[in-house]
Order: structure tokens, then sequence, then C-alpha cells
């Protein structure tokens, strides 16, 4: 470790321990003031819930979730209380910041999956935890999730090959029969994903009891129930599902609207105003450029991907991570359709020009691509990201000198960038390969 007279030289320039430990501090007590301001969201929602008296009519269960994100936002708010001497760049990436950032996706992740499944509900014939059965193998399973449409492309998926519009289905995620998979498949299997169109109700669950699976669901977010026969699925299920939550699913959907918006709007004062009062990007650039292990730089720049990801527009928003599903899923035209839209109610929202860049590189339209880089870039200067995309354009068209500018400036600013690999390699060809003068396609 550098002494306190001794300064680390990085980038040309001297940081100074004392220097990093106050952004150390600093970034701390900025998570910990974002906690304190999360925490009345959830008081108010168990006010609500007393004076409703919701727990007097068989729905107090809905308070699982909400005492679970309490839970999560004490965690958040007892890393702020760690005394400062104890604090190092390490405790506070892998602690403070690792909590705000699993809490926000955690948050994101409720209200999208919340919001995708209830506009299909109206779909769907088999709720969670509803003991079904296969109409061609005859196996019986539980259904632990559904999708609105398949994930992946099932055209040619033998099963299917009498169901119209496969791709425009329904399909399930279903925890199947253990005996009846050796029956059946000769084996044991663990999960299947099945059409809407291929599977049944099986009326016999009440008489024939629980499923035997290979791997029992966690009982911790299922439990069988005799009466009904299914298996219960937890609040949290319930909630990312849009399924009945009785009484208390007004307050539950109010109170996890609050926390996003809370988040959303300490993120956006991270990267629009340094003087925020929690912390700042350059805060978060110094703790990646200084991070001692890759674990604590991860943490640093999936952070700062996410702020990144914010907008003051909450349709665009959940429009944007829409996109961002699609593109993970493969379903790259109707991404890039949707980062378009995105583009056109607001040019400057830089991460969806650089998802946009994204997809039209994964499409091999590399004029496209290095054009929403590009535009991303000059909306933000720093965003390593679409360095990191300007370099691999460069790259794909054999511009190595290009391509080692753009791959050694975003490593300027994320040095764990995994472009490294990259950069090498361009460094050896722009030594032995003739180089690219022109483009291959006219630039204007």
């Amino acid at each position: 470790e550098a002494s306190n007279e001794d300064p680390t030289a990085f980038s040309g320039k001297s940081i100074r321990k004392h220097e990093l430990d106050d952004t150390c501090l600093r970034v701390a007590d900025g998570v910990h003031e974002i906690g304190s301001k999360l925490l009345p969201i959830i008081s108010i929602a168990e006010q609500q819930q007393k004076k409703n008296d919701i727990s007097n009519k068989g729905n107090e269960s809905y308070m699982s979730l909400i005492n679970a994100l309490a839970s999560d936002i004490q965690s958040i708010l007892k890393d702020g209380n760690c005394p400062k001497k104890l604090r190092t760049i390490s405790s506070t990436t892998t602690s403070s910041l690792v909590k705000l950032y699993n809490f926000h996706l955690k948050i994101g992740s409720l209200l999208w999956t919340h919001k995708i499944h209830g506009e299909n509900k109206q779909r769907i014939e088999f709720s969670l935890g509803e003991v079904v059965k296969h109409k061609i193998y005859g196996y019986r399973g539980v259904v632990v999730a559904w999708d609105p449409t398949p994930f992946t492309d099932v055209s040619n998926w033998d099963g299917l090959r009498d169901v119209e519009n496969a791709n425009e289905k329904p399909f399930y995620h279903i925890r199947p029969d253990v005996n009846d998979c050796i029956r059946t498949f000769g084996g044991p299997r663990n999960f299947r994903y099945v059409c809407q169109e291929n599977l049944e109700r099986w009326e016999s669950c009440r008489n024939y009891g629980e499923v035997e699976f290979e791997t029992e669901l966690d009982s911790a977010q299922w439990r069988w129930d005799p009466d009904s026969g299914k298996y219960l699925p937890s609040e949290e299920i319930k909630f990312m599902y849009a399924e009945e939550l009785g009484d208390g699913e007004e307050i539950m959907v109010s109170c996890i609207e609050g926390l996003r918006e809370v988040l959303a709007g300490c993120l956006l004062g991270v990267r629009e105003n340094p003087d925020n009062g929690l912390f700042s990007m350059d805060d978060l650039f110094l703790l990646l450029k200084t991070a001692e292990s890759l674990e604590d730089a991860t943490v640093v720049q999936d952070l700062m991907k996410e702020i990144w990801k914010e907008t003051h527009n909450k349709k665009l928003r959940y429009q944007l991570d829409s996109g961002i599903s699609d593109l993970l899923e493969g379903k790259n035209e109707r991404a890039l359709n949707t980062f378009t839209s995105i583009i056109q109610s607001d040019p400057s929202y830089g991460e969806a020009w650089n998802k946009k860049a994204t997809v039209h590189y994964m499409n091999g339209d590399m004029k496209e691509s290095l054009v929403a880089a590009e535009k991303a870039l000059e909306l933000d200067p720093r965003n390593f990201q679409a360095l990191a995309g300007i370099g691999l354009v460069e790259m794909d068209t054999y511009r190595w000198e290009q391509a080692i500018d753009a791959f050694r400036k975003s490593l300027e600013l994320n040095p764990w960038s995994m472009v490294s690999a990259r950069l090498s390699v361009c460094l050896n060809r722009n030594k032995d390969l003739p180089k690219q003068s022109e483009w291959p396609w006219n630039r204007e």
C-alpha cells in the first residue's frame, strides 16, 4: 500500500492515499444517504397496512415482500454506520456498492416483470404452481414461471410441428415429475420449456399429492397446498407475475414504485450533478481505476452502467429494459425498433444510442453501429462502453490504428475492460498487415 506521503501513479496523474480514502468515505456515506431516502417509503407502506388492518383480512402475507425490502435497506444503512477507520476501497466496493447495485436491480426487475406479465396475463391459461400434464409426452410438472413468447427460436422443435406460430405463443417453465421423465425420456430431467398449446391441467393432483422432483423446489419460494392441489408461490414471485395479491396489492405496487423513483432520482443526481450531496461519477471513475481486484472493479463498472441507463422518463426506461431483454433473447429486429423509437422520443438518451450501436454491430451493420456509438460518446465522452464499441467496429473493418486509439481510450477510463485482449491483437496486426486507409463504405 502507498503511504500517505507516497503518491500512487496512474494514467499520468498522482493519486495520494488520502485522496482515495476521502473518495471511499464519500461513496460509502452517499450510499448510506440513499438508504436513508428509501426507508421512509417502507414506513409509509407499513403505516398503510396498519391503517387498513389488512392483516386481519387474511392478506398479511403480502407484507413479507415489504419486510424483505426493508431488510435490504437496513443492510445498506448498516454499512454506512461502519467506523470510518475500518473502511477501505475493498469494503466500499464489495459492501456498500454491492448492496446498492443489487437492490437497484431487484427493484427494477420487480417492476419490469410485473408490468410485462400484467400486460400479457389475459393470454395465460395456467397459473403459477399449477400441476399440468404434457399432451404429447405425458409427463406431469409444475408451472414455476412463464414467458409471453419464447426466449429462443422454437420453430424447429419436434414437439411443435403441429402448432401454428409457436414463436408467438406463451411458454412455461416446468419442473417435471422425475419418475414420469424416467419413463418418458429414459432418465431424469430437472427442467422443461413447454408451449401453452402442449399443456393441459392434471385434475388428479389432489388425489396423488405432491410431484416428485429431481431437485426440490426452494422452500422459501414455494410450498405445497394439499387443499388446492397446487404449489403456492412467494409474494415476490406472485408480484413479478402479476398474480392477485389481495387487499395489499395496491400498497405493494405503490411502495415498489416509490422505491424505484427515489433510486432513479439519486442515480440521476450522481450522473448529472457533482454537488448532489451523495457522490459523483468522478468518484466512481477513481474507484474503478484504483480497484485492487476484478471483483471490486466489476461492482463499480456495473453500477456505472446502471447509472447510464437512468432517465427522467419512466416510460422510456421501461422501453429500454424491454429492448435489452429482446436483445438478450436474440430478437435483434424488435430490439432495434425499440431503441430507434426511444431515440426518436429523446435523442439525448445516450444509453439508447449505445444499445442501438450494439444491435447494429451484432447484425453486421458496421456503418450504423459506428454512427450510433459515436453519438453515445458525444453525449457522454467518458462512456467507455461506446469507446469499446467503436474499437470493435474499427477492428472488424481492419482499421488497426483507429481501433487501437479507441481501445486505449476505453482502457484509460476503465483499466479492467475486456477490450485489452482486442487491443493486443490490433497492435500485432498493425505491425504485420497492410493498413485499411479508407472505409469500405462512405462514412458520409
